[in-house]
This record gives C-alpha cells, structure tokens and sequence, in this order.
C-alpha cells in the first residue's frame, strides 16, 4: 500500500515513453517486473513502521521530531501497554509543543490521578477546562472521583451529575453517585442508583 501511488505513476510514465517503440509489450513486461519488484522491497521496509502503533508514531516523530499529535498518539500506546511513566513523558513532550491540546493534557491528568498526584491531576484538568473539545461525560466523571478522593463529595457530585446530563446511560457515575448516597447514610436512593447502573451494565462490578 504505500507504494502503489508509486507504482501506477511509475507505469505511466513507462508506457509513455515506449509508445513509440516497436518492441513495446516486450520492454512494459520487463519495465513492470522490475517496478513491482522494487516496490514490493520498498514496502516491506514500510510495513515495519506499520507492524505496532508504537512504531508508527515513534517513525513519525523521527521524521517530523516536533509533531505533537504522533507524540500524544505515542503516549496513549505507552498507557495501553500498562507503561504510565513512559506515556506520561510523551504526554509531556506533546504539551511543550501545543500546550493547548486539551486531549493530551487530559489523559495527562488520568495519569496523575492514578498516580495519586491528585493536586497536579486537577491543575491539568482545570489548565484543559476552556480548551476544545469541552468535557465529555468520562472527564466530569473522572474529576467527581478526583473530588471525592480530595474529601470534597460536593463538587465530587456536582460532576458526576454533569456527567450523566452528558450521557444518563453512564453506569460508572450512576454507581459514584450510590457511593456518595452510602456514605451520606441515604440507603434507599443509593440502592436506586445502583439498580440504575446494573440495569445500565449488568456486568459491573462496583455495582454488583
């Protein structure tokens, strides 16, 4: 795939120049044997830079070095292989060259809050907060169990709540919000709201 655009412009040009030539189907077959072959050799060295995701953004980096999207791109395959300090370095890198990617300073955040760095986690949130795209339902959720995890089961409500305006079929915050009923002692809204999030995910494990 990488080389056909090369490969028909390389045909073209082929036949263009031995239009004019008696032994023109003899020289377009060798012409093409030889084209192929080159092609099929070029994108065997491509398909390695294919072979992962990390490989690809990391052949992307070397070759445009300041590309803040391969280096946010990196990261998220850094978190995926379970390697948070190495994607919180790329997330990093990615920031320094467009500190107003609002989707890697985010992730960022999940980062730190997993981390327990639960001051830092909410400054790179809040640094995020006016920066598009607005908040999706995980964000406001994530910052309702930052708050909750601070000692502030307020705003950890007020979060969880906007999350479910965003998307009401959100069974982690339905499940947060029951938490916060049970430490509040309302019994009765808390096994509300976990029959909410089991009818939303019956798999879930907080609920269950």
């Amino acid at each position: 795939l990488p080389c056909v655009g090369l490969c028909v412009i390389l045909a073209w040009g082929a036949f263009d120049l031995t239009i004019a030539l008696p032994q023109q189907k003899t020289i377009l077959a060798t012409a093409a044997a030889a084209i192929l072959l080159a092609c099929g050799i070029a994108t065997q060295g491509q398909l390695a830079y294919w072979s992962t995701s990390d490989t690809l953004f990391a052949h992307s980096i070397a070759v445009i070095p300041d590309d803040a999207i391969a280096y946010s791109m990196l990261a998220g395959a850094d978190v995926a292989k379970g390697d948070d300090n190495l994607g919180a370095s790329n997330y990093l890198t990615a920031l320094s060259l467009r500190p107003h990617l609002a989707g890697a300073r985010r992730s960022y955040a999940m980062i730190l809050q997993r981390q327990g760095r639960l001051a830092d986690a909410l400054q790179q949130y809040e640094l995020s907060a006016d920066e598009p795209p607005p908040f999706v339902a995980s964000d406001e959720n994530n910052l309702g169990v930052l708050f909750g995890a601070l000692g502030k089961p307020d705003d950890a409500e007020k979060h969880f709540r906007r999350a479910l305006e965003l998307d009401n079929r959100d069974a982690s915050a339905w499940c947060n919000i029951a938490q916060l009923d049970l430490k509040r002692g309302d019994t009765n809204r808390a096994i509300a709201d976990y029959r909410t999030a089991l009818r939303l995910d019956p798999k879930s494990s907080i609920a269950g």
